[in-house]
């Protein structure tokens, strides 16, 4: 009985570690992602917008 609560004990902190990984990975990509394609899509707006004007 006590081997099997150690197990399901070992298991969740080990589900829980690998989901803390990925939300903190999630969290590290996600903004410099966006920071990339908003810089990106605002630097050809202003490369396209005094040619236009």
């Amino acid at each position: 009985m006590l081997h099997i609560a150690c197990g399901l004990v070992l298991a969740g902190i080990g589900i829980h570690a690998g989901a803390t990984v990925i939300e903190v990975l999630a969290a590290v990509v996600i903004p410099i992602a966006g920071y990339y394609l908003n810089k990106r899509l605002t630097g050809s707006m202003f490369r396209r917008g005094p040619g236009r004007f």
